[in-house]
């Protein structure tokens, strides 16, 4: 297999991992999970934010996965996840907000023996693939690129 191949398909399973996962934490808004309104609410923001939050990631992870306008639905999804580490999480940092948490935990496992626990991991992960994906494009296999050649 080409190279030039090899990249596209690994943009396309980038693509696609980030896209696909992202629309289940969509549905979830979809489906009635409170959380991005309550944390809206939380931080003192008009309630039309939380549904602002929805587009970006759903429009987003839409674009992502169709490989349309790949970037700016990339884009729309690091700032959707940036600002939903900082609002969702920010209370996970010892003395912000007062709350004596830490982002790295010690914790014991089923087993009884200690592990540590990092609780951003999913939050980082959609964070950088999706800046993975606007940084690297949507390679061949994406229904953008047939628009950009038809016009």
């Amino acid at each position: 297999m080409r190279s030039e191949n090899v990249e596209d398909i690994g943009k396309l399973f980038l693509r696609m991992t980030v896209g696909i996962l992202l629309l289940f934490h969509a549905y979830a808004f979809l489906s009635g999970d409170p959380g991005i309104r309550y944390v809206v609410a939380a931080w003192g923001l008009p309630s039309f934010i939380a549904y602002v939050a929805f587009l970006l990631e759903a429009v987003g992870a839409v674009l992502v996965i169709l490989g349309v306008f790949t970037e700016a639905g990339a884009l729309a999804i690091v700032v959707f996840m940036a600002a939903g580490i900082v609002m969702f999480h920010s209370t996970e940092i010892q003395g912000l907000r007062g709350s004596g948490n830490h982002l790295f935990m010690r914790g014991m496992n089923p087993a009884g023996t200690h592990y540590d626990k990092y609780f951003l991991e999913t939050q980082v992960f959609y964070l950088f693939g999706a800046l993975s994906v606007a940084l690297l494009g949507a390679g061949r296999y994406g229904i953008g690129r047939r628009f950009m050649r038809a016009a």
